[in-house]
């Protein structure tokens, strides 16, 4: 996690760094919650911290690492860390009682000091109430568009669904088939537009659905714990985020949902389908001369890869930088063919990391 924490630090200056937590490095105490946060601080570079879950531990872990001098971000509704605990990656928030959870979870972790909170894969109606009742800004993944702001992992947001899984570097031996700056940064520019006008996430991309009935004894739970305001945002959010139930299958999985759909692909000036014959069709159309890699930097495939490849750090923070990135050097160092090409954020990252000469202002 710090090696990929340094790599963004290095090349991201403007945005708010922030660090997730990895898997057992703060479960077992407070004290340990707070080591490791100081780490990600003073060794990775970040600015904050994340950390998942709403339990009794882990609101006295936030509130321990807030009084150690630490910005905490909180992340609440679906967890992936405690994916065997949930079932999978399932939706949360779906009937009356996980729906006031999440929002009793949002409330605590703000009591403890975060600064902001995640609502992953949550209907949108218990979105709203959540972001309602807080004081403190959401960040939504799959939890509809009334939270403050909206984050997504950009191999999802650019469909890049067809990597070599087994893959850890790119060896030299690897061909260069196409680049796809001008296309992935034509897509993060339509995506923070969207954003930013209210248009993304619409009622077909909030599918995470809870009937009336529960939305309706959910109202009368958060107004008997004092959330008028909450109770009357869940109402609106509702009646705002009504789709045809033909769109959406009730019970689908979360990976099933978050698929690109066919339409997806028309929002891109080229129809991206990252298999085989599209790939040597663009190939006819692209020079071969253009290497990512020079011979400076394929001494890279001659280390041994890192043994810890959780890099959830990099999904919140990568996409301005990543951005940044294709404007500065998208042309002239070749960068997007790799995230084509290698599953992993190490060989990415740390390319970016030794190429000094290439500054991202």
């Amino acid at each position: 996690m710090l090696v990929h924490c340094r790599a963004v630090a290095r090349g991201a200056k403007r945005p708010l760094l922030v660090g997730d937590l990895p898997f057992g490095s703060y479960e077992s105490s407070s004290n340990q919650a707070v080591d490791t946060a100081v780490r990600i601080l003073k060794e990775g570079g970040m600015d904050a911290i994340k950390l998942e879950g709403g339990s009794a531990s882990r609101i006295t872990a936030a509130k321990a690492i807030v009084e150690a001098g630490i910005a905490v971000m909180g992340h609440v509704g679906l967890t992936p860390q405690a994916i065997s605990v949930l079932g999978g990656f399932r939706p949360q928030g779906k009937n009356i009682a996980s729906a006031v959870k999440v929002v009793e979870t949002a409330l605590a972790l703000q009591e403890a000091g975060c600064f902001s909170v995640v609502l992953e894969c949550v209907p949108a109606p218990v979105a709203a109430a959540a972001t309602s009742a807080l004081k403190i800004p959401t960040i939504g993944i799959g939890a509809g568009p009334f939270c403050s702001g909206q984050v997504l992992v950009y191999h999802d947001l650019l469909g890049m669904m067809q990597h070599p899984h087994h893959a850890k570097v790119t060896p030299k031996f690897c061909k260069q088939y196409a680049h796809v700056g001008d296309v992935i940064n034509k897509a993060l520019v339509e995506y923070k537009e969207e954003v930013a006008n209210g248009s993304f996430p619409g009622p077909a991309h909030s599918p995470y659905k809870i009937s009336e009935t529960e939305i309706n004894g959910f109202m009368s739970e958060l107004q008997k714990l004092g959330l008028d305001k909450a109770a009357a945002s869940t109402a609106a959010a509702a009646e705002k985020i009504k789709i045809k139930k033909s769109e959406i299958t009730e019970d689908q999985p979360v990976g099933a949902s978050l698929k690109a759909k066919p339409e997806i692909a028309s929002t891109f000036e080229i129809k991206m389908r990252f298999e085989g014959k599209l790939l040597r069709d663009i190939n006819e159309q692209t020079d071969l001369k253009d290497r990512l890699f020079t011979e400076q930097t394929h001494d890279l495939n001659d280390q041994e890869p890192e043994q810890n490849y959780n890099c959830v750090c990099v999904c919140w923070c990568c996409v301005l930088f990543l951005k940044k990135f294709v404007l500065k050097c998208g042309k002239t160092q070749g960068i997007m063919p790799v995230m084509m090409e290698a599953v992993l954020y190490r060989s990415i990252y740390t390319e970016i990391a030794r190429n000094h000469h290439c500054p991202l202002g």
